[in-house]
């Protein structure tokens, strides 16, 4: 009868994998919640509903208390965090695989969280 190999407890990608769905589940329910709740504000308030709407705040603007209304700082804020959920991965798979010295791996993640930076810095 053949035997089954189960991977230890201890393998780094089963840790990872179960932790990113963790994030991944809170972020994306933290993002929706926002733009919901960002949703339901806009549709409250006095303003005449039109497409296309407002375009989305900058994250440099997120962080500064401006003028903004706040259905649209809400909503703007759930955008970025979807936005931000690839880096928070890579950043997760750097740190669990470094942790766990799989080097390879963790030159991977670092490669492509270079490339993320490179991106966002860039704009493309």
């Amino acid at each position: 009868m053949p035997e089954y190999i189960h991977p230890p407890n201890d393998d780094p990608s089963q840790k990872l994998e179960g932790t990113m769905q963790k994030v991944s589940r809170v972020v994306a329910l933290l993002g929706f919640g926002l733009m919901l709740s960002g949703l339901i504000t806009y549709f409250s308030s006095s303003t005449n509903f039109s497409l296309p709407g407002e375009p989305v705040i900058p994250l440099q603007n997120i962080t500064q208390a401006g003028g903004d209304p706040l259905s649209l700082l809400l909503m703007s804020t759930g955008i970025l965090l979807f936005a931000l959920l690839p880096l928070l991965r890579v950043i997760l798979a750097l740190w669990t695989y470094s942790s766990k010295k799989a080097w390879l791996n963790m030159l991977a993640s670092f490669i492509v969280f270079l490339e993320l930076l490179l991106s966002m810095h860039t704009g493309y």
